[in-house]
């Protein structure tokens, strides 16, 4: 039985990563972000593949990301799916102060699988998220997170606020994702060598009320095998730049994993898009266009023009 599971599972992803494929020719907006964005990185990853070729997988990854998160539930039965994981004592040690883990990832690998694994495995887990840019894919999103006993909070609002302040105050996981620029209480870190922002006032909050912080990132490294890997952020939560030092700390082991694993990072993301000392809330200011993005970026991507 689990063999034939396995390979219904392994057809079925396979299926996804044609669709994702598929995607990456139908969405050329999305493909020349990727292509420019990893033209403007490709020294800081661990690969000989062609940014093309890295494109085009990272598309079907995605395909494969939504096929497993589909199959959620019979990748995590026992036998089915293989997980190692590394730094789980920092979940543990942070949980045993009574006070909620800051779990916090990134748009790398299946990460649909990472929350519902912990939910899996007996840990309380509270994604926080912002809603999905179609109807269709946010309602599918909280069906699946809901299935798996997962209980996600939003990113704005009084409710939600008081949500996330109650999970902070107990022995949980709090996980959301802050490697993309979204329109947010966001601090500047560099990524790659350049300046990005990374939405911040959840973790501000969390290292005001002493909880632990931990990066956590989800691979796949062969159909039905996952590596999932967990680091603790050590700061001095008095000093002055404990924030952007905490966020730095985070951009480092996402840097790791990305340079190792390319192809299973989101690139269509204009992640430079907005840059310091520019007031987007004044009138007629606004973020360059696709095409004024990509040019920036392939000329050097220079903050002085």
């Amino acid at each position: 039985m689990k063999l034939a599971i396995k390979i219904c599972l392994y057809c079925f992803t396979r299926l996804g990563r044609m669709v994702g494929l598929l995607f990456s020719y139908s969405s050329k907006r999305e493909f020349q972000i990727a292509i420019a964005q990893l033209d403007f990185c490709k020294t800081y990853l661990a690969t000989s593949k062609t940014t093309t070729s890295i494109a085009r997988e990272s598309f079907m990854h995605a395909g494969e990301m939504v096929a497993e998160a589909i199959c959620g539930k019979l990748i995590l039965k026992p036998g089915i799916g293989k997980f190692t994981v590394d730094g789980l004592e920092h979940f543990e040690q942070g949980i045993k102060s009574g006070k909620a883990v800051l779990a916090m990832s990134g748009h790398l690998g299946p990460i649909e699988i990472l929350a519902a694994y912990f939910s899996k495995t007996g840990y309380s887990v509270a994604p926080v998220y912002r809603k999905a840019n179609y109807k269709i894919a946010d309602w599918l999103i909280q069906k699946l997170r809901d299935s798996h006993k997962l209980v996600s909070i939003g990113r704005s609002g009084v409710i939600s606020m008081k949500q996330i302040i109650r999970v902070l105050k107990s022995p949980s996981l709090l996980s959301l994702l802050i490697d993309q620029d979204i329109q947010a209480e966001a601090t500047f870190v560099p990524f790659f060598g350049k300046l990005a922002l990374y939405p911040s006032s959840l973790v501000d909050l969390s290292i005001r009320y002493g909880n632990t912080l931990c990066p956590i990132f989800i691979v796949r490294r062969a159909p039905l095998e996952y590596y999932i890997r967990i680091t603790k952020i050590e700061i001095d939560p008095k000093a002055p730049d404990a924030l952007s030092a905490a966020i730095y700390a985070y951009t480092e082991k996402l840097e790791e994993m990305i340079r190792l694993y390319p192809e299973q990072w989101i690139w269509w993301h204009r992640r430079w898009r907005r840059r310091p000392g520019i007031d987007y809330t004044a009138p007629g200011v606004f973020p360059r266009s696709t095409a004024e993005y990509i040019s920036w970026l392939k000329s050097g991507a220079k903050d002085s023009e």
